[in-house]
């Protein structure tokens, strides 16, 4: 369906975080394909060789830190970490600065369908996060490096001969926790699958070329993302449901991702089945995860 119909331009964006609604998350096409093609320099093709050896760096220090007990919790000492630190990096943050957030469920626009007391705790995360990337946003202006945030403030001053210091705080933190969450998500996810289906644990350990398939499984299985939202713009009818214009509507990838009609046996943890990326995990068409390659 066309974003004329289903926009992700949604209030539920603005009501989890101000600002949100303006962010490449939450625009569509034609202003959507500019903001992501300005993020995509960061996560480009040769982007991606250079981070390889952050990545494998910080999992080796992380393995390094537990190796010797021969143990581990698995999210909290090395999934979640992981995923931050690589994050940090890329995006030039200083990670005892920003240490605190690696332990934050920011929901973004999910955050509206949360408990009132978990919405208070979005809230006060959310306005931390806000400040202290306005603050580095506001350090990279008048000090550029050679990270991803620079690169979009390079772009949008490009883009629109100005920097909009409230937008860019906003789309790197989108990128931030777009990039720590999920991530951790699919690790935890995945890890959890192996222990509960330990002929596919053997499998992937006696031949590691495994790995990707299984990952590809457990995004599916257990979609890092559940869901994301759309606004409709206009009457509209789907599955023989009639939908107002102004309607907040629920793209379900987690309920995709086990569609029988899709998938044999869809709460079978099969990495060997044939059709194992047509998941829908990292989203699809002009949303599709910016960031999939590097995950």
């Amino acid at each position: 369906r066309t974003p004329e119909v289903y926009s992700s331009h949604t209030q539920l964006a603005a009501e989890a975080q101000p600002g949100w609604e303006t962010s490449v998350f939450s625009s569509d096409p034609p202003d959507h394909t500019v903001k992501r093609e300005i993020a995509y320099r960061s996560f480009n093709p040769r982007k991606l060789k250079e981070y390889t050896p952050i990545v494998q760096g910080v999992i080796d220090e992380l393995i390094d830190d537990f190796i010797d007990e021969g143990r581990c919790e698995f999210v909290t000492q090395f999934a979640n970490p992981m995923s931050s630190r690589v994050m940090f990096n890329i995006l030039g943050l200083e990670a005892d600065e920003w240490a605190w957030s690696a332990d934050i469920e920011f929901e973004g626009a999910g955050a509206r369908y949360l408990p009132p007391d978990l919405q208070k705790l979005q809230d006060r995360d959310g306005a931390r996060l806000n400040a202290q990337m306005t603050a580095v946003v506001e350090d990279r202006i008048a000090n550029p490096r050679d990270d991803a945030i620079s690169n979009l403030i390079v772009g949008h001053r490009e883009r629109t001969g100005e920097v909009n210091v409230p937008y860019l705080a906003v789309e790197s933190t989108v990128l931030l926790l777009g990039g720590v969450l999920t991530s951790a998500h699919l690790s935890g996810s995945a890890m959890l699958l192996l222990l509960q289906n330990p002929e596919q644990m053997e499998l992937v350990r006696a031949d590691f070329s495994k790995i990707p398939r299984m990952l590809e499984e457990a995004l599916r299985l257990e979609s890092a993302l559940q869901f994301m939202p759309r606004y409709t713009t206009t009457d509209t009818e789907l599955g023989g449901v009639e939908i107002p214009a102004g309607s907040n509507v629920l793209l379900l990838f987690a309920s995709a991702n086990r569609d029988g009609e899709v998938f044999e046996e869809p709460e079978a943890f099969d990495p060997s089945r044939s059709n194992v990326k047509r998941h829908l995990g990292f989203g699809l068409g002009p949303h599709f995860c910016l960031g999939a390659p590097l995950a």
